[in-house]
């Protein structure tokens, strides 16, 4: 039983996820009968939780998750179709596993429009930002012009200049006059229940 405990808590550190019972059966050379024999006596005995379907979670991971938890302000809207003016307008605030950021200066933004559907962001979805006033061409950004007009797109350059490509052939390319970079998107999150 402490092999298994420690190959699930050592697993989700490395995945962020709960081992499969193949995985279990792989990394601990216990058949998945017998793997999962120990983990409903495990249960039983309150050592951890197992739903019998492979939903596992012991006190490892239950720490690991309650306290790595980031709160981001969302600050506004961001438009994935044409540029329209940024709004500052705090809706409130989305919880992200720490683990999933890079840095810790990030805050989401709301998307609406449907100009980056082929990223699979969508109307609707919360949009996970770095601050970053820099980025490398393929990223996805935030970036307002030089008439403070802000706008979701991938940044590319043509060889001569900088501009923001939209992920959907119904919009044009964005050559602004002056681009400046706001943030980087990092992750994407979406309500299903909506």
């Amino acid at each position: 039983m402490r092999q298994i405990e420690a190959f699930v808590n050592a697993f989700f550190d490395e995945h962020l996820r709960t081992p499969t019972m193949r995985e279990i059966e792989n990394g601990t050379g216990l058949s998945r009968q017998t793997a999962s024999s120990y983990l409903r006596t495990m249960a039983e005995q309150g050592m951890l939780e197992y739903d019998g379907r492979g939903g596992i979670v012991t006190e490892h991971i239950r720490a690991c998750t309650a306290s790595q938890v980031v709160s981001l302000p969302i600050i506004g809207h961001v438009a994935a179709g044409v540029l329209t003016a940024a709004e500052e307008v705090r809706e409130g605030f989305v919880e992200v596993p720490h683990s999933l950021l890079s840095g810790s200066d990030y805050f989401a933004l709301r998307v609406y429009g449907e100009s980056m559907i082929a990223a699979g962001i969508q109307d609707g979805d919360l949009v996970v930002i770095r601050k970053a006033s820099h980025a490398s061409v393929g990223q996805i950004v935030v970036a307002i012009d030089d008439e403070g007009q802000t706008t979701l797109k991938r940044l590319a350059h043509d060889g001569e200049r900088y501009y923001l490509h939209p992920e959907n052939p119904e919009f044009a390319d964005i050559y602004p006059e002056e681009l400046r970079i706001q943030g980087v998107a990092e992750l994407m999150l979406r309500d299903l229940k909506q």
